[in-house]
């Protein structure tokens, strides 16, 4: 919602919003169970400069009460300038099929919990990049996020520390990472609450976002 706010001021011509940095909170505590009220948004957006773009979301439930606020800032190529920095992915026969896959979260492989740290692996397939680009297929951030708290969530995992985050920060998103090659997940536990995690290829440290757990509620 916060991108088509965005690109409602870009005017005509083909454009490309690679967020850079954000930053999700949650501003309410979760409700025991399964949501039964509808959610609204609100957000806006527009162009800072003609290469750089920010939009802010707001999640509310139907008692106008803020669940979630999302800032984030991204980086605005034209058509021809996404095609030359991204000429590596080009791939105009990847089969990318029109229904989303994103209802089902990554699985994570090869996962490994040792202390403080955690480790494990995604491998999407350029069919896993519906929409996410037409001829250039790269793994979605938002996808690779899900990925990214589930790990985080195991390493935090224990009687006196769960609860989903409160706070998902964005810190940095370098480049696009490709399908088909095995994108490396890293944890690191910070304090009780607070996790450090990575995703790249190798040892690469592509994204990089911190994330904030809360206690769970006291009954």
């Amino acid at each position: 919602m916060g991108l088509c706010a965005a690109a409602t001021t870009a005017g005509p011509g083909r454009r490309y919003y690679l967020a850079r940095k954000a930053r999700l909170r949650r501003l309410t505590p979760p409700a025991p169970g399964a949501p039964s009220q509808g959610l609204h948004v609100m957000a806006l957006g527009g162009l800072s400069r003609p290469d750089s773009a920010s939009a802010a979301a707001f999640l509310y439930d139907s008692g106008h009460t803020t669940l979630f606020d999302l800032h984030c800032d991204y980086v605005v190529l034209d058509e021809g300038s996404f095609a030359r920095t991204f000429e590596h992915l080009a791939d105009p026969s990847a089969d990318q099929k029109a229904s989303s896959p994103y209802g089902s979260p990554l699985r994570l492989d090869h996962v490994s919990v040792s202390g403080t740290m955690a480790q494990a692996e995604v491998n999407l397939r350029a069919d896993q990049c519906a929409g996410h680009f037409a001829g250039f297929p790269a793994v979605p951030l938002a996808y690779l996020l899900t990925a990214l708290v589930d790990l985080s969530e195991r390493l935090v995992e224990d009687p006196e520390n769960t609860g989903p985050p409160v706070r998902v920060e964005l810190l940095q998103a370098r480049t696009l990472l490709a399908p088909g090659t095995p994108v490396v997940l890293r944890a690191r536990r910070q304090n009780d609450h607070r996790v450090l995690v990575s995703a790249g290829h190798g040892e690469d440290e592509t994204v990089v976002v911190s994330m904030a757990f809360g206690r769970p509620p006291q009954k």
